[in-house]
Parts: structure tokens; sequence; C-alpha cells
């Protein structure tokens, strides 16, 4: 599962640059997107300038980052962040403050750090691989719980058809039984007036 993690970084801005004739740096933004466990991808471009549209900003946003993580993009520049997934904070054995350390590096979801990279944790130290295997057990454990669920939920539903054909055959054998007495009485008469003699 691909995840990215944005940060601010100094990025040479190059209209800047060409007015004062020297490298002039101004604040961007540099997106880590993690592919797996092995590969990464970085971009690093300017940032929203106040005087600018949205559209000059766009234009300068990498087309992967455009087409695939603008939800993304936007809510880390509004300040909030986007977790695909179970959100960290539910999780009893995560910390407020693990839960804003995962979050400084990109990682908003439990699927996202059982799916981190070495590289990815090493800023947290050695607790983060613990959290990440804590983060796969807890995985592992509701795929396992959904499966048995749905287990359940087939064996069940085979009894019930079961149920179901026997009624069907019970109520096939009652109609039988009604028909067969409903054609036994157009013989007979019941009391009531007598035959007319004619």
């Amino acid at each position: 599962m691909a995840m990215i993690q944005f940060s601010k970084c100094p990025v040479q801005d190059p209209k800047a640059t060409i007015e004062a004739g020297k490298p002039m740096f101004g604040e961007g933004i540099d997106a880590l997107i993690q592919i797996d466990k092995y590969s990464n991808i970085r971009f690093q471009f300017m940032g929203p300038r106040k005087d600018e549209t949205e559209a000059a900003f766009l234009a300068r946003v990498p087309n992967e980052i455009r087409v695939n993580w603008m939800p993304q993009l936007n809510a880390w520049l509004s300040g909030q962040t986007m977790a695909d997934g179970t959100p960290l904070e539910i999780m009893a054995w995560i910390t407020p403050a693990q839960v804003a350390n995962l979050r400084g590096v990109g990682i908003a979801s439990v699927e996202a750090l059982a799916a981190a990279s070495d590289g990815i944790l090493a800023p947290l130290g050695m607790n983060a691989s613990a959290m990440r295997s804590q983060a796969k057990a807890w995985l592992d454990e509701r795929a396992g719980k959904a499966i048995s669920s749905v287990g359940r939920l087939e064996d069940e539903n085979q009894a019930l058809k079961g149920q179901l054909a026997e009624q069907a055959e019970a109520l096939k054998a009652m109609q039988e039984q009604l028909a067969a007495m409903a054609h036994e009485d157009t013989g007979k008469r019941g009391p009531g007036r007598p035959k007319s003699k004619e």
C-alpha cells in the first residue's frame, strides 16, 4: 500500500533568484511517496505563494501528486491529516505523543503504520518497529475475526436453507392433504337439505 509523507523544506525560488541575481530560497514542500518496503519517490517543489492563484500553484505540483495525492496534499496544507484506514487515535496501545510523532512522519492510520518501511520509522527510534509489529498483529487478528465471522455466517446460512427446504416440503405435503380432502368431499353430501326428487 503506497503512502505519502509531506514536510516543509527549503526550495530554490526561481522568481526570487532572478530578481535578486543570486540563489534565493523559499518555503517548499517535500513529498516522500513510499511505494513499497524498498521503493520511495521524493518530490520537492515550491509551496503556495500568498500572491498567486491556485492554478499557478497547481502548475508547480508534480503530476504524480496532482493525479494521485491532491486530497492528502490539500489536507496537509490546511493542517489536517487524512487517514486512509483505521485512525491511530482509537488504538489503546498508542499514546497521544506517539500519535503526534507518527503523524509527523506522515503515518495517520494503523494500516500505514503496519506497512511503513524502516526508513520512514527510523526517526522515531527503537519503539517504532515494536509499534509496527503491534499494528500488523492487530490487523491480522482483525482479518482472522472477519474470516471466522464469514465462516460462521456461511454455516448459519446453510442451516437456514435446510430449515427452509424442510418447511417447503411440509407445506407441500399439507397442500396435497388439503387437495385430497377437498376431492373426497365433492362426492359426499353433508347434512342439510335433502336431495330433491324429480
